[in-house]
């Protein structure tokens, strides 16, 4: 494997070092999809916030009037630089970052 070389938006992981907290490859990726999915909303509620300071405060009706604005075309450039969220979220599990807990059921508790 040493021809694969890691890039911007990837890299190579065993998948050893992947499962060795959980012991278990699937419940790790479980718990990184779960990680991206809240790296994604929140970079998603800031840009959304951003933007909402470049909306006019009326609605023009003519499409011709629609002017390019260059401050939230470099808000967008910046975004689309940012890693992935899930290349975020693996390193974070990597890094130890990101903790797994289980919820007992009821049937384990005796509740119902």
């Amino acid at each position: 494997m040493s021809d694969i070389k890691d890039s911007e938006n990837s890299f190579v992981v065993d998948q050893t070092e992947i499962a060795k907290d959980t012991g278990n490859v699937y419940e790790s990726i479980v718990a990184i999809s779960k990680r991206a999915n809240q790296i994604s909303s929140d970079l998603k509620g800031e840009i959304d916030s951003k933007v909402k300071e470049f909306l006019p405060l009326q609605k023009v009706d003519s499409i011709h009037e629609d002017v390019e604005n260059p401050e939230r075309i470099a808000l967008s450039r910046h975004y689309e630089r940012n890693k992935k969220p899930c290349l975020m979220a693996v390193k974070d599990w990597l890094g130890g970052r990101v903790s797994t807990a289980y919820q007992e059921s009821k049937e384990e508790t005796g509740d119902k």
